[in-house]
């Protein structure tokens, strides 16, 4: 994310979007049903058979979180997400990073905008903590910069309640790491963009419906 001066105005007024209003929720016209379950068909064939569709369509190889979450109402989700956060990080959480992380858990992809030491970083925690941990959920992370990506693995494990975290680079990206990293045992992966679009061994683990 770039490093902006202030938080923009269109992420402080965001909001959870519901999922009554999210356009692919709306229940399609009577009248153009026929004619688009062709192309639906077709779509679902290829979703498929694509492996990085598994999480939004919620399907039974995908990681999701557990339903006594997902049903909770924007209020009671909210609290939920302020309780863990107060408990885990020992102060309270911005109402922006609430709504961001709400609107993580209704599947809606979202855009963060904020300055330096606003707490992006905080979000993408605040996320993971709701899964169980025994799911093993884990986090990719993009970063361009080595020594940034470092000092997230070394805060990880450092925390009060520690993590584990993995640096992905040429160097260390091995077959022994693929094979952890399939097994779970890091749950931050941070990688550059060279290694996310240019390691065979890690494309060979990303589009591996396992790893999904």
């Amino acid at each position: 994310m770039s490093n902006s001066e202030a938080v923009s105005d269109a992420a402080e007024e965001s909001r959870p979007i519901r999922a009554e209003d999210s356009p692919a929720m709306a229940p399609a016209n009577a009248d153009d049903s026929d004619a688009e379950s062709d192309d639906s068909d077709t779509k679902s064939d290829e979703d498929d058979n694509d492996p990085t569709t598994a999480g939004a369509n919620a399907n039974k190889m995908s990681l999701t979180l557990p339903p006594w979450i997902t049903n909770l109402s924007d209020h009671d989700l909210m609290d939920l997400i302020k309780k863990q956060s107060r408990e885990r990080y020992g102060d309270n959480a911005k109402e922006i990073q609430i709504c961001s992380v709400m609107n993580l858990v209704k599947w809606c992809n979202s855009f963060f905008l904020a300055g330096t030491g606003y707490g992006k970083k905080r979000i993408v925690k605040m996320f993971w903590d709701l899964y169980p941990k025994y799911k093993k959920g884990m986090v990719l992370c993009l970063n361009p910069l080595d020594s940034l990506r470092n000092n997230q693995v070394e805060e990880k494990e450092k925390a009060k309640m520690p993590v584990r975290a993995v640096n992905l680079t040429k160097m260390n990206l091995t077959a022994k790491v693929i094979k952890d990293l399939s097994a779970g045992v890091y749950s931050f992966i941070y990688l550059s963009p060279e290694v996310l679009l240019n390691n065979a061994l890690f494309h060979e683990l990303f589009y591996d419906r396992n790893f999904l």
